[in-house]
């Protein structure tokens, strides 16, 4: 039988589709790789190194449903200040209700790994300590309408029990919450669970996990060092995590916990416009009223604490700072000051002010009349300055952390020793 040629427009067609084949090929092929990348550059997530009788008023109840639904109405606002209408707080700021929020990592059986691995033992015995003295978990977006003013909270005292990364032990951990009526916050980044790794929770446990009650928040995309990313990385670093997330579980993401606890001056802007309305730190402390949602305390709880130590963490006051100038996670010039609004009419000498973990004591200013505090940090060549300022009064310890980054293009000086003053 005599064969028929194709036409040369079915020829050239042919050839379009084998094109057309090739390019998407390639196209998984570098969508394969760049989520592989993800997954190495997380490290795994082992760079870092984290029935009651009352009424509780918030709701654990997560329905089902095919497109997200916000679980506050609340828009991000503007961290840079403490809210105007908490002001007049600044006289009766020891008298206003704090809560704590706790930082785990890991739950061990036996022998502890790192540092932050926990023995299932003490999280029980922290846990009954908890029940015992009339704390209650209460829900972020319960917790971020008590930080601006807008709830409080009567007849037990409300904590926040998080884990960061997303580690398989959490189950571990929710029978004995259980126990004790508390469910936990979950901060993953989804490039460790696509990472299937073992010690890992899967798609399949998180969504059980929060059908059970407990929150899926997030620690980024891949868990990167933010400071070190432009603000469009980072941009990218907080919208692929949210979006992820609610795809999974069904509901906003709208909280944050920092890597490694570190930011820089464009993270704030980028957190609020991808519709984060606060974010944790690892700095101690409760948190209170007007408290900048940008920049939230948390008590990380590792091996070596005992429960004397963790009776310390879960009872240490913050020092209100009503506003901040240069933004947290600046970096800092060589003649930089920085501003800021404590409590008025406080004992300078019980005041003090330290940078860099203690090792460097910075000049410093206060005025007792307008509650005004004048830093000049001591920089020295590192990344990072952390500023402490810690009042003692009446038995209690108050303190208040803020971390800014160094510029690294410039010759840091230190401030000599012998002009250090305490104003």
């Amino acid at each position: 039988m005599k064969q028929h040629r194709k036409p040369a427009e079915d020829q050239t067609a042919m050839q379009k589709k084998k094109t057309m084949y090739a390019i998407l090929t390639l196209a998984s092929f570098f969508l394969l790789s760049l989520t592989l990348y993800g997954v190495f550059a997380a490290g795994g997530g082992n760079q870092k190194k984290i029935s009651p009788n009352v009424v509780i008023e918030s709701s654990y109840s997560h329905p089902s449903t095919d497109e997200p639904k916000p679980t506050t109405k609340e828009e991000p606002v503007s961290p840079q200040t403490r809210a105007d209408y908490l002001h007049p707080a600044m006289d009766n700021w020891q008298t206003l209700q704090g809560i704590p929020v706790l930082c785990y990592h890991k739950i061990a059986d036996a022998k502890a790994k790192s540092g932050y691995d926990v023995y299932l033992t003490s999280f029980r015995e922290q846990m009954r300590y908890l029940h015992k003295n009339n704390y209650r978990t209460i829900s972020l977006p319960d917790f971020y309408a008590y930080i601006r003013g807008e709830k409080k909270f009567t007849g037990f005292k409300p904590v926040v029990i998080s884990f960061d990364d997303g580690l398989k032990d959490y189950l571990k951990a929710e029978p004995v919450m259980d126990e004790f009526g508390f469910k936990g916050v979950l901060f993953i980044y989804p490039t460790y669970i696509l990472s299937k790794r073992k010690v890992v929770l899967t798609p399949a446990q998180l969504k059980g996990l929060h059908a059970r009650g407990h929150e899926i928040q997030s620690h980024t995309y891949w868990h990167p060092l933010l400071n070190r990313m432009s603000p469009e990385e980072q941009n990218k670093q907080f919208s692929l995590s949210s979006k992820w997330i609610e795809k999974l579980v069904g509901d906003r993401v709208r909280f944050l916990a920092y890597p490694f606890g570190v930011f820089d001056n464009h993270t704030f802007r980028e957190l609020s416009q991808t519709g984060y309305l606060a974010a944790f730190t690892i700095f101690e402390g409760e948190n209170l009223p007007g408290q900048n949602p940008y920049l939230l305390n948390r008590y990380m709880v590792v091996t070596r604490d005992t429960m004397s130590s963790f009776h310390a963490k879960i009872t240490r006051k913050s020092l209100p700072i009503f506003s901040i100038a240069p933004v947290p996670g600046t970096p800092l010039e060589r003649n930089n000051v920085i501003r800021l609004k404590i409590p008025r009419n406080l004992d300078k000498s019980h005041l003090n002010v330290t940078a860099s973990g203690g090792l460097l004591s910075p000049r410093w200013v206060y005025q007792e009349k307008d509650g005004s505090l004048d830093i000049y940090p001591a920089l020295k060549n590192t990344r990072y300055v952390t500023v402490t300022i810690v009042l003692r009064q009446n038995g209690n310890l108050y303190q208040n952390k803020l971390l800014y980054n160094v510029n690294q293009k410039q010759k840091v000086a230190v401030h000599p020793i012998k002009n250090r003053s305490k104003g």
